[in-house]
């Protein structure tokens, strides 16, 4: 079980919408998927593979309960501040809750 205490940030997630846009091309929208309390934790790290693999850094762990449809194509929004999500672990697999693996967008 989570404690509430360890969930003190409120964040958003959002889920990606592809319209096509005026000029024929696709253009991605972000739309409200779920507001959730979260534990945002920053982190580093690298996840470094066997060669022509593509690296994965990890700058932050968010930690929420388990919510059902979450997936690595939506995105976390955490103030002015935006997380892409890299992966998501169900921590011992009780549907109790989630661990998001994100990296920080820069824009």
């Amino acid at each position: 079980m989570i404690r509430a205490g360890r969930l003190k940030h409120r964040v958003i997630i959002q889920s990606p919408v592809v319209a096509k846009g005026a000029a024929g091309g696709e253009v991605i929208t972000w739309v409200h998927f779920r507001t959730v309390y979260a534990g945002v934790e920053p982190r580093t790290a690298k996840q470094i593979f066997t060669s022509a693999q593509l690296v994965s850094e990890i700058s932050h762990v968010v930690i929420i309960r388990f919510i059902p449809g979450l997936s690595v194509k939506q995105r976390i929004l955490y103030g002015t501040r935006i997380f892409e999500i890299k992966n998501t672990i169900d921590v011992e697999e009780k549907h109790e809750r989630i661990e998001i693996h994100c990296k920080e967008v820069q824009l």
